[in-house]
């Protein structure tokens, strides 16, 4: 890990203006925390390729955006992302993605990677399954994101990760660096539940 550990993967100091874009609303697990849903209400629906493409398009002519974050929800349930990241690209700006990680595989990696993606912020909230999968509410998702972090290392993208504490998780936070320095990421940051959507049933 490059000796970054960062309260917020953005900071103040950076001259460089980003664009946070939330491509779908759709995710493919059920976290306690969601900042987004407290109910099982569908999300709306995604904006098309075109539609998309039409929106980087005005953010291109701004002229001062120089980077373009995509999440979500889980946005590599688009089958489309790595697509419009390589329009990112063509577009002169740096794309980048914050994922749960549990849907990389090989090969979508490299079609990452080819498209102009150099770094993925994954989302870890617990050193152990037991502690990640109960705050995913979803079975297997340690072992998915750990399994991402090889395919990114494999394809040569830098891996930064969030680490959300709770009471369930805070007796974690040394072995989460532990963790960070074992498997090469270059950022890690800590944060605490915001109290909004699911999160706000989630002590913090």
């Amino acid at each position: 890990m490059a000796n970054t550990v960062l309260s917020c993967p953005f900071t103040l100091t950076e001259s460089t203006s980003r664009v946070l874009w939330e491509v779908t609303g759709k995710c493919n697990l059920n976290c306690r925390h969601c900042l987004y849903f407290n109910n099982k209400k569908k999300p709306a629906p995604d904006l098309t390729f075109e539609e998309m493409v039409a929106i980087l398009d005005n953010i291109a002519r701004d002229g001062q955006i120089k980077a373009v974050w995509l999440s979500g929800g889980e946005p590599l349930l688009r089958k489309d992302l790595h697509l419009f990241a390589q329009e990112i690209s063509k577009r002169g700006m740096v794309p980048s993605v914050s994922t749960n990680g549990t849907l990389l595989t090989d090969v979508l990696a490299e079609d990452l990677y080819e498209a102009g993606v150099r770094y993925v912020h994954l989302s870890i909230d617990g050193t152990t399954a037991a502690v990640h999968d109960d705050l995913r509410n979803t079975p297997g998702a340690f072992d998915g994101v750990m399994r991402g972090i090889g395919c990114l290392r494999r394809n040569n993208i830098r891996i930064g990760a969030s680490y959300m504490v709770t009471w369930e998780s805070v007796f974690q936070v040394p072995n989460m660096v532990t963790l960070a320095l074992e498997k090469g990421l270059d950022v890690l940051s800590f944060y605490l539940v915001a109290p909004i959507g699911r999160g706000a049933g989630v002590q913090d």
